[in-house]
């Protein structure tokens, strides 16, 4: 038992095992025995119910399951444009956009497929709030998980035609301006 689901238990036992300390909160969905790494994989493995298998997780879900930022409290998952949204059965909401050059890039991890980080920085400036967005690139640029000129280049590679493109690039515009001061 070394993923634990609220899912799988039901929450009043969830939440029992959780106030006992026997289980560490991974998310508002899952967690681990008090004893083991919340490895990136384990991470992945434990958005599983959320990220249908044509999607890819992206945003501060996938910086996330890297290591970089909160736990999220919602996901946003990439699809190929014509797909179609598919309910998530657990407690975290889940997010379908449209981005076909995420999906492509997204590589396997834990049993879902997850962007690359410069991809998932572009879309969290895309689509997320923006007062968590900030705080989680700036801690990666810190660590050194991500670079700026990774995620300017990421920024720069999407179409301008595309939807939020015009946030994503003033998101990132004034995230830039404060990196040089």
């Amino acid at each position: 038992m070394w993923l634990v689901t609220r899912l799988g238990i039901g929450s009043v036992v969830f939440d029992r095992l959780r106030r006992d300390g026997v289980v560490a909160t991974l998310h508002a969905d899952g967690g681990l025995p008090a004893d083991i790494e919340a490895a990136p994989g384990v991470r992945a493995a434990s958005l599983a119910h959320a990220v249908p298998s044509h999607t890819a997780l992206t945003g501060l879900g996938a910086l996330w399951v890297r290591g970089t930022g909160p736990a999220p409290r919602s996901l946003i998952v990439a699809a190929p444009p014509g797909a179609h949204r598919v309910e998530s059965p657990g407690l975290i909401a889940t997010t379908l956009r449209t981005s076909a050059g995420t999906v492509a890039r997204a590589v396997p991890l834990g049993g879902i497929r997850c962007a690359q980080l410069d991809d998932a920085a572009a879309d969290a400036l895309r689509w997320e709030s923006l007062a968590l967005v900030y705080p989680t690139l700036f801690g990666a640029f810190r660590t050194g998980v991500l670079t700026p000129h990774s995620v300017a280049d990421a920024v720069a590679g999407r179409s301008s035609r595309a939807p939020g493109y015009k946030r994503m690039a003033e998101a990132w515009r004034a995230l830039a301006g404060a990196l040089e001061h």
